[in-house]
């Protein structure tokens, strides 16, 4: 049995990590199958560090056409030849913006893993809403992948589709066993950063916006380090570093801090979630899976919204006011301070019990389970 996985690759990985969780559920529950993975841009970065077979849809950056985050035109043309050849049973799609590609294409049975912010009841026009009704109908299996709505803020037209999902939080396993630091091990990051074309009108009012997303990125990782390396002098620490930005900011912050050998750099590696079950604390950009991840596995944490995103900004709102561990970060000169709070309480915790997550902690079973029943 052949499952082709198409992957939105970005702006970040919240749509990359999420399918991987599910990928690696099926190859070890769904005996015989053959997984194909595609995706472009942060996608296939974080993707080539895999063991899965991965073709890279090389798009376009110059491309005219959106939807949302997607290009039609160049997309139709990289993923029509990737269906025929491989000939998949099964398709998943991770990322709704996806699916006018993939469709036309292919009689094949699909999932779609989704953002359920997509059916909230005010953020979308009656054209947007018919469309998805529309193509969220052809998926056999669709997934609800993120905080749970509630009843009202659901489009009248969304409501089935909802209730037919499963709704879950695809959150990844550590790969390697959880180790027992004896040092203070920290965990920056920006998510799977910020990848995006000049022409971004139609993602943001302002293409200058994501030039100021980009900047704000790299200025936050560089202040965050810099106030750890200045709060921790002479402490024995590890500091881990995952910073998916562009290589000439990436080679000039790793080199700000390379003769300091706790301080560990990384761009987009599979490792992250094997750290982020050892760490005292997690200091990342504010992307739905990353929240999601510290959530389950109970860290200390501070997160930053980007500058102007209405939707990052109400999720750390509402994280950061019911989830005391995590605190929300808004200007650079704030992170000292709110660095100084999280160390008081690290410590007054003391040793931290840090469990590896299993498969019974996902509902994703589920959705196998569904799979496997109706035969692939």
């Amino acid at each position: 049995m052949k499952i082709l996985a198409c992957l939105r690759g970005r702006p970040g990985l919240g749509h990359v990590t999420p399918g991987l969780v599910l990928l690696d559920y099926m190859k070890k529950n769904i005996a015989g199958c053959e997984i194909l993975i595609c995706s472009y841009d942060n996608g296939i970065s974080f993707l080539k560090e895999t063991d899965y077979k991965v073709v890279d849809l090389n798009i376009n950056p110059s491309y005219e056409c959106w939807a949302g985050l997607n290009v039609i035109d160049d997309l139709l043309l990289k993923v029509q030849p990737v269906i025929q050849d491989f000939g998949p049973d099964f398709i998943l799609s991770s990322g709704e913006y996806l699916l006018p590609v993939i469709q036309p294409f292919t009689n094949a049975r699909m999932g779609l893993i989704y953002n359920p912010e997509v059916l909230m009841a005010k953020a979308h026009n009656r054209p947007y809403k018919d469309l998805f009704c529309e193509l969220f109908s052809r998926c056999e299996v669709l997934i609800a992948n993120g905080y749970p709505l509630q009843q009202h803020d659901i489009w009248e037209e969304a409501q089935q589709v909802y209730e037919r999902s499963v709704k879950t939080l695809l959150v990844r396993s550590p790969r390697l066993p959880v180790r027992q630091s004896v040092k203070k091990t920290f965990l920056v990051g920006n998510g799977g950063g910020v990848s995006l074309p000049a022409n971004t009108s139609t993602y943001s009012n302002s293409a200058d916006l994501v030039q100021i997303w980009k900047k704000q990125n790299v200025e936050f990782l560089q202040h965050t380090l810099s106030i750890i390396k200045e709060e921790c002098e002479g402490e024995e620490i590890e500091v881990h570093a995952f910073l998916c930005v562009d290589q000439p900011d990436y080679l000039r912050i790793s080199d700000q801090f390379r003769e300091d050998k706790r301080f560990l750099f990384y761009a987009f590696s599979p490792l992250y979630i094997d750290i982020l079950a050892i760490a005292n604390l997690v200091v990342t950009r504010a992307g739905v899976s990353s929240i999601m991840e510290i959530e389950h596995y109970n860290k200390q944490a501070i997160i930053w919204p980007l500058y102007q995103h209405a939707e990052q900004i109400k999720t750390v709102e509402e994280v950061a006011g019911r989830n005391t561990n995590i605190g929300a970060w808004y200007e650079a000169a704030a992170f000292k301070t709110l660095f100084r709070e999280k160390m008081t309480k690290i410590a007054a915790a003391g040793t931290l019990v840090r469990q590896q997550a299993t498969d019974d902690d996902f509902s994703f079973k589920t959705i196998v389970d569904k799979l496997i029943k109706t035969k692939i």
